[in-house]
Order: structure tokens, then sequence, then C-alpha cells
């Protein structure tokens, strides 16, 4: 199986700094911009489905990079972005100046702690690798997936085998695709 995912693009959120999270946050017009982008990277792939987070920054992503091929997407409460909790809406730089920039870095990367009334990283991996063990029983011989830097960073971890150190140092920027092939 060919395995194509991407981040999501731009958001008013992510421009400004927030914790998002499982807030339902539209693309700026530079997202939409580095959707296009994205598309003519992908203009001679051929997927058979799109799989992406229900929120909309990733539905509209995966829309604007699907073109105009005719390839249904699927949204998967799975690959949802990761929740802050109470943090959710906050600026990084209110998170710090409250608590310092040790904090800041700690709660954004911890594997295993979670935000209060979040999830911890060590979560969202759990149900993003559950779900892509089952995705792979599909059948499909090219999927794309759409999804959140969090999950990507979790699905990444699974598929390259990297140390939770490695994984918690990846950052995702936006118009950039990782391949992979699966054997199955």
């Amino acid at each position: 199986m060919k395995l194509i995912l991407f981040r999501h693009c731009e958001t008013t959120y992510n421009r400004s700094h927030r914790f998002t999270g499982t807030l339902d946050v539209g693309l700026t017009v530079k997202g939409r911009g580095q959707a296009k982008e994205l598309m003519r990277h992908l203009c001679k792939e051929s997927p058979d489905i799109i799989f992406s987070s229900p929120l909309s920054r990733c539905m509209d992503t995966a829309d604007i990079v699907r073109g105009d091929r005719d390839v249904p997407i699927m949204a998967v409460q799975d690959l949802r972005e990761r929740s802050y909790g109470d943090l959710q809406g906050t600026t990084h730089a209110a998170y710090k100046r409250r608590y310092g920039a040790d904090a800041l870095h700690f709660i954004r990367r911890n594997y295993d702690v979670a935000p209060l009334h979040g999830e911890s990283l060590k979560q969202v991996e759990d149900r993003v690798v559950a779900w892509y063990k089952g995705m792979l029983k599909s059948g499909y011989a090219e999927v794309w997936v759409c999804m959140h830097g969090n999950v990507l960073r979790m699905l990444r971890k699974h598929l390259e085998g990297l140390t939770v150190q490695e994984t918690l140092a990846l950052e995702h920027p936006y118009n950039v695709v990782y391949e992979y092939s699966v054997n199955i």
C-alpha cells in the first residue's frame, strides 16, 4: 500500500499560536493557498480514498488537495487532534507568561501527561495506531490521510520506529507530504 500523510494547513489559531486541540477552527487564506500547493505536488497520484480528521481544518485541506478527483473523503474520529482540555483557545504566550517557558514546552511535548481534562500524546498514539492497524485491512492500494500535527507525530513514531524523544522533537510544516510504502 502506498500511504501519503499530510498535515492540515494554516488556521487562525495556528497563526496566533493558540492551543487549538479539538476546537473547530477553519483555514486562513494562506492555509487554502498551502493546500493548493499540496494539490499541485500530488497531481500525479491516484488515491483510492482520503481519510481525514472530522475537524473542518482537515476536511477542507483534504477537499482542496483532492482537487477534481472522484475520490471519497472519509471523516475518522480517531484522527481528531489531541484534546488540550481546559487549555484550548489559550495562547502559548499567555501560558508562558503565567507558568514559564519550561512549563509550556512540557505541556506541549510531554508524552505521558495530559493537560487538565485533555489527552496525553500516549493516548493520541494509542487511538491513531489502533485506527491505522484496522485501516491496513481495507485493501486499498493508495491511501491519503489528512491529520493534525500531534496525530501525525504519533503515527510517524509507529511507522518509522522512532523513540519517544525522537518523536517529540518532530515538527510538521504545512504543505509537506510524508510518503510510505507499507507491506500488508
